[in-house]
């Protein structure tokens, strides 16, 4: 069952963490949606940032995610969620990495089951780390604890943050259909010699959701709410289903397939709600993944 992630809040949010920043790459990067515009720490040391809505009326938080990151294999990230001072949630330690598929094709040539996917293949996908709570809450801070003291880079830098609420419909794809597609954007330019020139880019996930069966709380409530809040321009999440975890040294890791059909994207079009059956609403989302 596809879950959303929506209504992405962390622009009204205060912001604070116990770690240093660069100058020029600042904590308040992470409210910018514009993933290149990243906020870098100093140093690889452990550090918490946390996301503070205690100012904004109550809110439903059942979405997050960190985009955008520079964490390496071995790096944990813990998700803790609050109303005031009373914990509502805790992820427990987190991969930001899936663990390798048994039944991937690539999975023979490791010689353990629980094998973390190939530096390769990490590479072809947006860094981004996403954890649905089992339900939406009412929470008005979330606290994420990233440890990873062997970065290569010695420094931890994100682009953008989401806490949002989700949006499972009770009724979802399995009455209507979902397509994930990619989108590739790289050029090849011919010369008049017919020599060939080449302008990669790393190809963008993308979903098209057809619901038939949304309520109207599914449809008016929460998507078309959302559509108008966050345009074209603000932030979803898509995740193909809720994630197996692999637990490898006290850490939980998703599975390389949840891993590759989950990702942060907009909206490129707004679809019509139409009204096929009685009490019932229908409607395409379509999705592309945000570039890094």
């Amino acid at each position: 069952m596809i879950i959303l992630g929506l209504n992405n809040r962390i622009n009204a949010a205060t912001l604070t963490s116990s770690g240093t920043y660069v100058a020029t790459l600042p904590l308040t990067n992470l409210q910018t949606n514009v993933l290149a515009e990243v906020a870098r720490t100093t140093t690889d040391a452990a550090l918490t940032i946390t996301i503070d809505l205690t100012g904004e009326p109550a809110r439903s938080i059942g979405a997050l995610a960190i985009a955008g990151h520079n964490l390496s294999r071995t790096a944990t990230i813990q998700y803790q969620t609050y109303q005031g001072a009373t914990e509502v949630n805790d992820s427990g330690a987190l991969s930001p990495w899936p663990y390798l598929h048994a039944e991937d094709p690539h999975w023979t040539a490791h010689t353990y089951a629980a094998a973390i996917i190939d530096t390769d293949r990490i590479a072809e996908a947006m860094p981004t780390s996403i954890y649905f709570l089992p339900a939406n809450v009412e929470a008005n801070k979330v606290i994420i604890t990233i440890t990873d003291t062997s970065n290569p880079d010695s420094y931890i830098e994100i682009g953008r943050v989401f806490v949002g609420e989700q949006l499972e419909p009770d009724m979802g794809e399995d009455y209507g259909k979902a397509n994930l597609n990619l989108l590739d954007y790289s050029e090849i330019i011919t010369t008049q010699r017919h020599i060939l020139y080449e302008n990669p880019y790393t190809p963008l996930r993308t979903a098209q959701i057809a619901y038939e069966h949304l309520t109207d709380g599914e449809a008016i409530g929460a998507i078309r709410t959302a559509q108008k809040r966050a345009r074209l321009t603000g932030e979803w999440l898509i995740a193909s289903s809720r994630p197996t975890y692999e637990t490898i040294s006290s850490v939980q890791a998703p599975d390389s397939f949840w891993f590759e059909k989950t990702f942060m994207a907009r909206q490129t079009a707004f679809d019509a709600l139409t009204y096929p059956y009685l009490q019932a609403n229908a409607s395409t989302l379509n999705f592309e993944e945000i570039a890094p």
